[in-house]
């Protein structure tokens, strides 16, 4: 015991530096900056340990030698008093010793009642008892354990209040038994304390564990054995935030996959990435949960995912695990939450994913929308838009001064449009610059200087106008017009000889003139500056790989503004063939769209060019959407259908899709 507290004390021990990442197990979290301790027996410990050792095997081969001599011993003398023993005893005694002399001790079996193999049972077990128990103290002081010490006691106390009282004990196979539970049962109790709430990779003692340790003692290389997040789809989730330290977003990360649902959290996003998808919903009920994906701007409900159904349980586990990655409360199914997660799938693929639980009426909604953080399209004509109508379009965004109007509703590439738009402008002869929300950042545009502003400290963008117009740039790009100051100060600029850009929603470029005027902006003002409005809308494109040739209708070809007479047939999507009975069904799905009969989309665009009827319109008592319509129609200006016309001609799309599109 004396030996014990030295040892524990640090008297003999060092503590030797060392990287958690080289000692942790393969599969294991790697934490390579965290740096701990581990006891290594300095010089004077080693010494110390050999020294007491030769003396114990010293003192047991003095035992040895001692009942050797007795063994070998004279007789007692026949004259010698007996007090003790009877003459009978006396005896059986001699003839032993006579027997002991002639034959020798190890023939005969007497003496040698101090074993070394026993002995030596009790001392490894006693040294494994020193190199545990110190084991479970650094154990303990890593993983912050705050029962540290009462595990110390525990596992030394128990051992070392058995064993001398057990050591006394005669018979060898009664008493070592009993000390080798003493020994045990601390040590496991605090080893399946321990694993309680550890990673695979991360518990002691289990199969795994051993044959680990085996391998490494024999110098046999252990591959490295996956950790539960990386097994099933090839997609790897991470936590995200903007203004959140590194530190928590990592434990957010390590704790949402050490939960049961994160693989199927996992298996769905990997399956939506897979099929295209823009988006995905969730809801779970108290029945089942109902999947969405959203592909080319319309939701599907899609079956599939995964080889059973998740039950309530494996349902409840996905939700806390999305939460957790999250860092949002696991608890509030009701209220709105979001969040922001990082994907990484299919060899080095990477995407960013905004995240928002909502209580529905039949349960909980899970909305997941992947961030497209690169413009896919380059040119106008990769948006679709017609050749006469690029050069119209070009000529207005490099024209000398005016208000430009870009338009579309939610989900149909307003951001796109206005990227490719100044991409394809005059931006090396003449200075733009763009202003946008700080919170809200859009893909950098080259050549276009950066203002920004900060919402979150109630900033505007006509907060910082003034010093951008004071640099006098000539093109000036306002994302998302959100006060009537903001657009009054830019159309007062605008005849300064400047060319101002900015964003609007509506759903045709007649009702966004109409919401521009709600803001309460000068009609007169808007009037005398407003160039035009351009509106777009993406139809879903049919694929080649699957449509199907129909005749063409003359009435529906002269409803969507094509010439009659000019087209014979047009396309749709395929429809389904139903087996007759008895015939064999050798239909088979689409593979290119997944039998969607999309896939794909393609711009239309109504430009609305403000001219003298529009401008009285404005300027009107009581203006309305109706008479600006009309007055775009008269002046030759036929909305979406001169772009969407020819679309159904050519079979890019079908008039069931631009008649959903326009309605």
């Amino acid at each position: 015991m004396i030996l014990l507290t030295f040892i524990r004390s640090g008297l003999f021990f060092r503590r030797k530096p060392v990287f958690v990442k080289e000692r942790l197990r393969p599969g294991s979290e790697e934490c390579p900056n965290f740096i701990e301790s581990e006891p290594v027996p300095s010089k004077r410990g080693r010494f110390f340990l050999i020294f007491m050792s030769l003396i114990l095997l010293g003192v047991l081969s003095g035992f040895r030698f001692t009942e050797d001599a007795l063994a070998q011993a004279p007789a007692p003398d026949a004259d010698a008093p007996k007090l003790l023993f009877n003459d009978g005893e006396i005896g059986a005694f001699q003839q032993t010793a006579d027997k002991v002399n002639k034959e020798g001790w190890r023939k005969t079996g007497k003496g040698h009642y101090f074993s070394i193999l026993k002995i030596s049972c009790y001392l490894i077990l006693f040294w494994l008892w020193l190199a545990t128990t110190t084991w479970v103290n650094n154990d303990a002081e890593r993983l912050g354990d705050d029962e540290r010490v009462r595990w110390n006691v525990y596992v030394v106390a128990v051992f070392a209040g058995s064993f001398f009282p057990i050591f006394l004990i005669p018979t060898f196979w009664i008493g070592y038994p009993c000390i080798l539970v003493a020994y045990f049962l601390p040590l496991f109790q605090y080893i399946a304390h321990r694993n309680a709430d550890k990673l695979a990779a991360d518990k002691v003692m289990t199969r795994e564990h051993i044959w680990y340790v085996l391998c490494r003692l024999s110098g046999k290389k252990v591959k490295a054995k996956k950790a539960a997040y990386e097994t099933g789809s090839p997609i790897q989730v991470s936590s995200g935030g903007k203004e959140i330290d590194k530190e928590t977003l990592n434990g957010r990360t390590i704790l949402a996959r050490n939960m049961p649902g994160f693989n199927s959290f996992r298996e769905i996003l990997y399956y939506s990435l897979r099929r295209n998808a823009t988006a995905v919903g969730v809801e779970f009920t108290p029945d089942q949960v109902k999947y969405q994906f959203e592909i080319d701007g319309i939701w599907h409900p899609i079956e599939g995912i995964f080889k059973h159904p998740l039950t309530m349980e494996e349902a409840n586990n996905l939700s806390i695990a999305a939460k957790t990655l999250m860092g949002l409360n696991v608890n509030d199914r009701r209220s709105r939450q979001a969040g922001l997660f990082h994907i990484e799938y299919d060899k080095k693929k990477k995407a960013d994913a905004d995240f928002v639980s909502q209580g529905s009426k039949a349960g909980e909604l899970f909305i997941i929308r992947f961030i497209q953080k690169k413009i896919a399209f380059s040119t106008l004509d990769e948006l679709g838009m017609p050749f006469n109508r690029v050069e119209k379009f070009r000529s207005w965004i490099n024209s000398e001064q005016g208000l430009i109007v870009f338009s579309a509703q939610t989900g149909q590439g307003l951001k796109t449009l206005t990227h490719v738009a100044l991409s394809t402008a005059d931006r090396f002869t003449r200075d733009f610059v763009t202003v946008e929300d700080i919170n809200n950042p859009y893909q950098i545009i080259e050549n276009v200087s950066l203002n920004t502003y900060d919402s979150k400290q109630g900033q505007k963008p006509n907060d910082i106008l003034p010093d951008v117009f004071f640099k006098e740039p000539k093109t000036l790009l306002i994302r998302d017009l959100i006060n009537t100051e903001t657009l009054t100060l830019c159309c007062e600029e605008v005849k300064n000889s400047r060319v101002v850009i900015t964003t609007f929603r509506g759903k045709d470029s007649a009702e966004t003139l109409m919401r521009i005027l709600s803001t309460g902006v000068d009609p007169k003002l808007l009037a005398e500056t407003l160039l035009v409005v351009v509106t777009q809308k993406l139809v879903r494109r049919l694929c080649p790989s699957c449509r199907e040739e129909i005749p063409a209708n003359p009435q529906l070809i002269k409803r969507f503004g094509i010439k009659e007479g000019s087209v014979s047939k047009i396309f749709r999507k395929r429809v389904y063939p139903t087996p007759q009975p008895g015939e064999k069904n050798t239909y088979k799905p689409c593979a290119d769209c997944n039998e969607l009969g999309y896939n794909g989309r393609i711009g239309i665009y109504d430009f609305l060019e403000i001219n003298d009827a529009i401008r009285q319109i404005i300027t009107s008592p009581k203006p309305t959407i109706e008479a600006i319509r009309k007055a775009a129609t008269d002046s030759g200006q036929h909305g979406f259908l001169v772009d969407g016309g020819p679309l159904v001609a050519d079979g890019s799309t079908s008039f069931e899709e631009l008649s959903r599109i326009l309605k």
